[in-house]
């Protein structure tokens, strides 16, 4: 009886987290400077490839309609997912769209789908997405492992200072 009712009860997998992207900092710091203003800071494109690291289900979607995959469907670099993101990534800066791009490349009226198209610049170059340049399914993307970029910590005392007369 309990065999028959524990069928009925969803399942879960766990599938090995994607590798972090293999990337020289030359190379990253290349595409960041060609794609985005050159005085980014350095928090803003942390904070960019830390969203985008956290989110793979955002990645597979927008991967999905980017890509086509069934007669007469379209597909978009700006997509839908990846304007949202674009909107949400502003909104929690807290600045104008208008520092993250080159001069006399902002747009007004459609910043969102220019901020898309260069998100996805960055996917590509990180290879954040679960289709291969030909447009082929290569697998969903699960949770982006970050054991590579794990901070070291040290148990240190909280003052800088001797504040007891034996030291």
């Amino acid at each position: 009886m309990i065999f028959w009712f524990m069928s009925f009860l969803p399942g879960v997998s766990a599938q090995p987290p994607t590798l972090f992207p293999n990337v020289s900092f030359n190379a990253f710091s290349k595409v960041i400077l060609s794609t985005f203003n050159a005085d980014i800071s350095l928090e803003t494109v942390l904070f960019l490839l830390f969203s985008l690291l956290e989110n793979p289900e955002l990645l597979n979607l927008h991967g999905r309609q980017k890509n086509q995959q069934l007669y007469g469907e379209k597909s978009t670099i700006a997509t839908g997912w990846l304007k949202i993101f674009a909107y949400i990534f502003v909104n929690e800066l807290g600045n104008s769209p208008e520092i993250l791009f080159p001069n006399k490349e902002y747009i007004e009226n459609h910043w969102e789908s220019d901020l898309a198209r260069k998100f996805d610049t960055l996917i590509n170059f990180l290879g954040l997405s679960p289709y291969n340049h030909n447009g082929d399914f290569e697998g969903k993307l699960s949770r982006i492992s970050q054991l590579g970029i794990a901070p070291v910590q040290i148990i240190c005392p909280t003052t800088m200072v001797c504040t007891m007369n034996i030291c």
